[in-house]
C-alpha cells in the first residue's frame, strides 16, 4: 500500500491513554481492508502515550505520528489532524476504544461508489469497572436504510439520538471533501457535546445517509468512583439545551415538525432535564430555583404543548411529572434515580434509555 493514496483517513487522537491506546492501533492495523491511513495525535500526554505510538509507527507505514504544541483536548487534536489528511472518507477512532476487523471492509461496501455522504452504524457500549474487567455491555443498533431527503435525513437525525447514536463520532463514515471544502472544524471551547456540534453542522451538507446495522465499533464506558458523569458540570444543561435548539431550528419551523418527530425531541428533552436536575443532586447543589428557571424557559411552555405518541409507561410517568405542579412528585422520583444511579450504575446504564 505504500505507494497508493489511502482510500481512508482515521484519526485517533490521544492523551494519557498508555494502558488502552495499543489495543486500539492494532484493531485498525489487523483491518481486512488495508487502503487506510491512521493519524494519531498524541495531545502532550504526561504518562507514556507518546513512546507507545512511537514504537507502533515503526510497525507500519500507513501510521502518521503527530503531536500538539500543548494540551488542547480531543477536538484540538482532531482539528490539527484534519491538515494532514489524504482520505476520501474520514473515520474517528478513540484510543481507548477498538473496532472489529472487518469494520473498514464493511465501510468501504457502503462508499466505494462515492454516492453517500455519510454511514452511520450501531455499536456496542462496553463498560468497565474500576477495576479494569468488563461488566456490562450493550448493543446500540440502527436499522438498515438510506435516506435522500432533507425531511427524512433530519428525523432520523433525531431518531438516531434516542438511542443515542447520532452525536457520536466513532459510529460514522464523513466525506473528508465536505469537511475540508466547508471548513468544518471541531469546537474546542466545548467541554462535552463537541461531537453532536460537529455532526450536526456537518449533517447540513449531507444529501444521502446510509443507516448500516452493522456494529463493529466497541466503545468503552470506564466507570470508576465518579462514573456516570457524576462529575461536577455548570455547562451540562445548557448544552443540552443546545442539542434540542439545535434539532428544532434544523427544520425549516417548528409547525413542519411532524408530531412523532416533535415527541422525540421533547422526549430527549425529558431525559436531559432529569440528568441535569440529579447531577446538581449528586452534587448535593440546592435544586429549588434550578427547576424553577426549567419551568419558566421557553423550551418548557414548548413541552407543555407537545403530544407525546408512540411512549411507554416509563416515558409516560416521567413526562407526567415534570410537567406537574406537584414538586414533591419530582423531587421523590429524582431520589429515586439517584439511588439507582450512584448504588446500582450498570442497572442504570441499561435503563436509563
Amino acid at each position: 500500500m505504500e505507494n497508493q493514496e489511502p482510500f481512508f483517513s482515521i484519526i485517533m487522537p490521544v492523551y494519557n491513554a498508555e494502558k488502552y491506546v495499543e489495543a486500539a492501533v492494532e484493531s485498525v492495523l489487523q483491518q481486512s481492508y488495508e487502503g487506510f491511513e491512521l493519524l494519531l495525535v498524541d495531545d502532550c500526554s504526561s504518562d507514556d502515550s507518546y513512546s507507545v505510538c512511537q514504537e507502533l509507527a515503526k510497525k507500519d507505514d500507513r501510521i502518521k505520528l503527530l503531536q500538539t504544541n500543548k494540551n488542547s483536548g480531543a477536538a484540538a487534536a482532531r482539528n490539527f489532524a484534519l491538515e494532514h489528511i489524504q482520505g476520501q472518507y474520514l473515520a474517528f477512532i478513540d484510543s481507548d476504544d477498538i473496532i472489529d476487523q472487518d469494520f473498514l471492509e464493511v465501510a468501504y461496501s457502503y462508499v466505494k461508489d462515492d454516492c453517500i455522504d455519510c454511514v452511520k452504524f450501531g455499536c456496542i457500549e462496553e463498560y468497565f469497572n474500576a477495576n479494569g474487567d468488563k461488566a456490562y455491555s450493550e448493543k446500540c443498533c440502527l436499522i438498515e436504510q438510506s435516506y435522500d431527503t432533507p425531511d427524512t435525513i433530519r428525523q432520523q437525525m433525531v431518531r438516531m439520538e434516542l438511542i443515542p447514536l447520532f452525536g457520536y463520532l466513532c459510529n460514522a463514515i464523513y466525506r473528508a471533501s465536505i469537511i475540508l471544502d466547508k471548513g468544518l472544524l471541531f469546537n474546542d471551547q466545548y467541554r462535552v457535546n463537541e461531537d453532536f456540534d460537529f455532526n450536526i453542522r456537518y449533517f447540513k451538507y449531507v444529501q444521502r445517509l446510509q443507516c448500516s446495522s452493522y456494529c463493529g465499533y466497541h466503545y468503552a464506558k470506564r466507570l470508576n468512583s465518579l462514573s456516570l458523569s457524576t462529575k461536577n458540570n455548570d455547562e451540562y444543561y445548557e448544552l443540552h439545551m443546545m442539542k434540542i435548539r439545535e434539532f428544532l431550528q434544523n427544520f425549516p419551523s417548528i409547525e413542519s415538525i411532524d408530531t412523532h418527530t416533535m415527541s422525540n425531541i421533547f422526549w430527549l428533552y425529558t431525559r436531559f432535564v432529569y440528568s441535569a436536575v440529579q447531577r446538581k443532586m449528586v452534587n448535593n447543589e440546592p435544586i429549588n430555583t434550578f427547576i424553577k428557571d426549567i419551568r419558566s424557559s421557553d423550551l418548557f411552555a414548548i413541552y407543555q404543548s407537545v403530544h407525546f405518541v408512540d411512549i411507554g409507561v416509563k416515558q409516560k410517568i416521567m413526562i407526567s411529572i415534570l410537567r406537574s405542579k406537584y414538586e414533591v412528585l419530582l423531587h421523590g422520583l429524582l431520589h429515586g434515580i439517584s439511588f439507582v444511579r450512584i448504588h446500582c450504575p450498570f442497572i442504570f446504564a441499561a435503563l436509563k434509555r
